[in-house]
């Protein structure tokens, strides 16, 4: 195997996708998200052109005419390029193909994308959970041979790196409870080199912060802030730390169509609107990625309250409504009060709306 070809059936037609004609293909799902870089280079612009082909089902001539870019083994980015491609000529593709094309569609190309647009290792944390979250769709030994390799890389799942995170967080609660976690870090550890170790990551976290067990680890100070005081420390906790860069630029033009994701309580009191993502956002991916999410789920984990919203996906925190229950049945029962307390949000978006009127 070269360094500039693979082997095998995919690998042999990889290298000559781009003159293959385009045929009816199978739509891929996948949620692209907003980009706000303005520096994409060709290939990069080609990988973006290209996933949103594969989402819509539709590729256009001047697509198809377009060169996907060399094929290397270092070159991770016109490789999922060429797999794309090579998936738009199959009509009944190769199960193995399918595999590479989703994950393209699922997991790589929209991680780019996000870790493009905010690459700031405020966010290296947050990304590396966003990995993990969006590859739980893989069968287990799929899953198994990706989890080794994130385990593998996954640097900003070191306590330090997941501490700037927290620091970065838009809860004022998540910063507080890095700045009590860095101070305990000052007081315990003995001055010295220190050693840096990947630890074992936890796959099964449904927010960043808990993708490490911090209760088994010897928990050090990050060095972008060993030469605050603890003062200072404290003050940048609160003032600087907390303007986080994806709500200052925020672009709202008239063309553009954007979400509104909004919470609301049942006296139509709303609490949170949050108008960052676009209307492409997948609804359980804007709440997966809302520091609200965490912040309820540590309220029932950690503090034992019992606090539901209503929405989806599944989880300890939220309700979701239940497909044709038997009549009479509990569930029934069940099924009439969250449609009551569901239509309270459609009310409220109503009101919200006439008051623009």
């Amino acid at each position: 195997m070269a360094p500039k070809c693979f082997s095998g059936p995919i690998g042999s037609e990889l290298q000559k996708c781009e003159i293959m004609p385009i045929v009816e293909f199978t739509a891929i799902s996948s949620t692209l998200p907003e980009i706000t870089a303005n520096d994409l280079s060709t290939d990069q612009k080609y990988l973006y052109d290209i996933m949103t082909a594969v989402r819509t089902g539709v590729c256009s001539s001047d697509l198809a005419n377009m060169e996907p870019g060399p094929l290397n083994h270092s070159r991770w980015l016109t490789t999922a390029n060429r797999i794309l491609r090579l998936y738009i000529t199959k009509t009944d593709p190769d199960e193995k193909l399918v595999i590479l094309a989703t994950y393209v569609m699922k997991v790589y190309g929209p991680m780019w994308f996000t870790i493009k647009s905010n690459p700031s290792c405020i966010n290296g944390a947050k990304h590396l959970w966003q990995t993990i979250s969006l590859s739980r769709y893989l069968k287990s030994d799929m899953k198994k041979i990706v989890d080794n390799v994130i385990q593998r890389n996954g640097y900003f799942g070191h306590p330090e790196n997941v501490l700037v995170a927290m620091l970065g967080d838009d809860m004022e609660s998540i910063r507080q409870l890095a700045y009590q976690q860095i101070l305990t870090a000052r007081s315990e550890t003995a001055p010295g080199i220190r050693t840096f170790k990947v630890p074992t990551l936890n796959f099964d976290a449904e927010d960043y912060t808990q993708i490490i067990k911090w209760q088994d680890l010897k928990i050090t100070e990050p060095p972008l802030t060993a030469k605050l005081s603890d003062e200072a420390l404290k003050i940048n906790c609160e003032k600087w730390f907390g303007y986080n860069s994806k709500y200052k630029k925020i672009s709202m033009p008239h063309s553009s169509r954007r979400a509104l994701h909004q919470l609301c309580d049942a006296k139509l009191n709303i609490l949170c609107v949050d108008p960052s993502n676009p209307g492409s956002t997948h609804d359980s991916v804007k709440w997966a990625n809302h520091p609200l999410n965490s912040y309820i789920d540590r309220l029932h984990t950690i503090h034992g309250e019992d606090l539901y919203l209503l929405g989806y996906p599944l989880r300890s925190t939220m309700m979701v409504s239940l497909s044709n229950p038997e009549p009479g049945t509990p569930e029934a029962h069940f099924q009439e009060l969250h449609l009551t307390d569901r239509s309270v949000v459609e009310r409220c978006i109503g009101v919200l709306k006439a008051r623009f009127r």
